[in-house]
């Protein structure tokens, strides 16, 4: 959780503390509570802001958690496609499509390794070399999105995203702030939305891999034809090998934090 957050959910808890003795205390509104018309109420809306501070608290503790942990011990697609689910319920609309995008990307991915799995294991054994290489190449396009999704997200996180909207939406922002603030908040949404596009040609390379492998006959399975077969398409995977690392989100001008 950032210091800003915590300080908005310090304030909120606050002013959930601070309403008991406003409306419970006598030298308050407590004076009045022995009029039905007042109790009952005072009394719904303190049960009301219980509620609501169970609940706030209770969502901001499991998504700092989810933040530490990486999300669900031993599956990090499943963690990061939380991660990202969680920044955008917490956060404006600036980047919602786009992450939310990338969240399903994660989520086929799944879907297309297993279904490429099951082809796998129709033509070779688990232990055959041709098994590890053709299933180890689709894992390929899984560390991508996952470490690319994780760049994303410390890219965002350290963009105020209601900061620049207030800057770029007040009249009293000078021009040349302006101009400055416009350029870095394009550029982050442009390289977002860059990183989603490249998660959808990893995932129909992954496509163009299981139609490789599902339409060889069963006859050709352990051969060296098989292997070539597939080779065309294994090499389209290996762009992702790198990809990730070699990315940053950069932003002309300096950081992205304003």
């Amino acid at each position: 959780m950032s210091f800003k957050k915590a300080l908005k959910l310090l304030a909120f808890d606050a002013g959930v503390a601070a309403l008991y003795p406003i409306l419970l205390a006598k030298p308050f509104l407590g004076r009045f509570l022995e009029s039905p018309l007042y109790a009952m109420p005072a009394c719904a809306v303190l049960l009301a802001a219980s509620i609501a501070f169970v609940f706030v608290n209770w969502k901001a503790l499991t998504r700092g958690m989810g933040a530490v942990g990486g999300g669900r011990r031993g599956d990090p697609v499943q963690g990061r496609i939380d991660e990202l689910n969680g920044y955008v319920s917490s956060h404006s609309q600036t980047f919602r499509a786009d992450l939310l995008e990338m969240a399903d990307q994660l989520d086929m991915f799944k879907r297309k390794k297993y279904a490429i799995r099951q082809a796998l294991l129709k033509k070779f054994q688990p232990t055959e070399l041709a098994f590890t290489k053709f299933s180890s190449a689709a894992d390929l396009v899984g560390n991508y999105l996952v470490k690319t999704a994780g760049n994303v997200l410390d890219s965002v996180n350290s963009f105020d995203e209601e900061e620049y909207e207030k800057i770029l939406n007040d009249p009293r922002t000078t021009r040349d702030e302006f101009d400055t603030r416009k350029q870095i908040y394009n550029h982050v949404i442009s390289e977002v939305s860059d990183r989603v596009s490249e998660g959808g040609k990893g995932l129909a390379a992954l496509d163009k891999l299981l139609v490789a492998v599902s339409t060889m006959g069963h006859e050709q399975s352990g051969t060296d034809s098989l292997v070539r077969g597939i080779d065309d398409a294994v090499k389209d995977l290996e762009f992702y090998k790198e990809a990730a690392a070699d990315w940053s989100p950069g932003v002309p001008g300096g950081s992205l934090s304003p």
